[in-house]
């Protein structure tokens, strides 16, 4: 099974929606949100596991710990041939 990576971007960049396109392209088979992850006392797994950050920083350390790679949403879309959501304002 693949090693774990982490995939930072903001709020509303397309992280849970592409989520699992994005796994799948990276030969791995569960996405988490480092969050949930946190909120419920879970341990990090090395291998399998896509996780997503809103903070580039918190996403840096989980990397760390893993020992694994920090990706940011721009380029993980450019994998699976995605883009951004478009945010509307107002």
């Amino acid at each position: 099974m693949a090693k774990s990576r982490v995939l930072y971007g903001p709020h509303g960049s397309g992280k849970t929606l592409h989520g699992q396109a994005i796994a799948a392209r990276l030969g791995l088979r569960h996405v988490r949100d480092l969050a949930d992850v946190q909120f419920m006392g879970d341990r990090l797994q090395r291998t399998g596991h896509l996780y997503l950050s809103d903070c580039q920083d918190y996403g840096q350390r989980a990397a760390r710990l893993l020992g694994t790679d920090l990706l940011h949403i721009d380029q993980a879309l450019a994998a699976i041939g995605a883009r951004r959501p478009e945010v509307r304002h107002g």
